[in-house]
């Protein structure tokens, strides 16, 4: 994955494996290379999995502050994986979110992710989610970040108003949503080209005539909602992971500056 823009040049090189599920090593590993536009000098190398956690939180939490109500205080996270802390840390910092329930198909590993949620933010009240579909009806605001390849949520599943971030389920044949959410929601895209090539929560109901192409708007365009439901569909794009390196990059150079170590530094960002 690579890309190229006023921030530098970008590379960024990943592993998804399955595999580590039952392993202490995150399912995405990988570095971003991240290198000066002017003379091609390289300029840090960072762990790839940690910035794609990063700005993929960061995406979400632009389309959250754009699109969810500005008194959401409810907050349904489903997926418990390693984006999974990050997501919920950067939609805290958007709205006056109140409670966060969590919900993932293996129990233990939504546990573990709300003890550490609930150190870090002891004026938010934290729950494992058990009853999915009541956690949903309940919520402003709902973010996924799974590998699904089928619906987790229907229609019937949400209330009558609500933002939703589909963060997971990259493949055109996989997908988190059901069809009878696109065809009621207003839909929206990090990446209107992205998503009409690899989303299989658009690319599904736009092939069983449920979703018309046109109406997936760019969130980039997004100032208003429309309706009540709204739904953000992301699969990323080498031009955030370039923006978040350099940005990250950017911190640190600064830093050597302020110290006075007068050094240009590489940094290995480790998740």
């Amino acid at each position: 994955m690579r890309a190229s823009g006023d921030a530098g040049i970008a590379e960024k090189v990943l592993t998804m494996s399955a595999n580590q599920a039952n392993s202490d090593r995150p399912t995405i590993q990988g570095v971003l290379l991240i290198f000066d536009g002017r003379n091609g000098s390289l300029r840090g190398v960072l762990d790839g999995g940690s910035v794609t956690a990063i700005r993929t939180a960061a995406i979400a939490s632009w389309a959250t502050a754009r699109l969810a109500p500005h008194d959401a205080s409810q907050l349904l996270l489903v997926g418990a994986g390693a984006q999974a802390r990050w997501q919920v840390e950067a939609i805290l910092s958007v709205r006056p979110i109140q409670r966060v329930a969590v919900w993932n198909r293996t129990e233990a590993r939504a546990v573990a992710l709300v003890a550490v949620l609930a150190e870090h933010h002891p004026d938010v009240a934290f729950a494992v989610a058990r009853d999915l579909h009541g956690a949903a009806r309940a919520a402003d605001v709902i973010t996924l970040v799974t590998a699904s390849h089928d619906p987790i949520l229907e229609l019937s599943d949400l209330p009558g108003s609500c933002h939703i971030n589909a963060m997971g389920a990259h493949d055109p044949h996989a997908r988190e949503l059901a069809s009878d959410i696109m065809a009621t929601a207003d839909v929206y895209a990090d990446t209107v080209k992205g998503c009409l090539e690899e989303a299989g929560d658009v690319l599904i109901p736009i092939a069983e005539g449920l979703l018309e192409p046109q109406h997936v708007q760019p969130l980039a365009g997004a100032d208003t909602r429309h309706s009540g439901l709204t739904v953000m569909k992301s699969v990323g794009s080498a031009l955030f992971d370039l923006a978040c390196g350099a940005a990250v990059l950017d911190t640190v150079d600064q830093w050597a500056v302020d110290s006075g170590a007068g050094l240009k530094l590489g940094l290995v960002l480790d998740s």
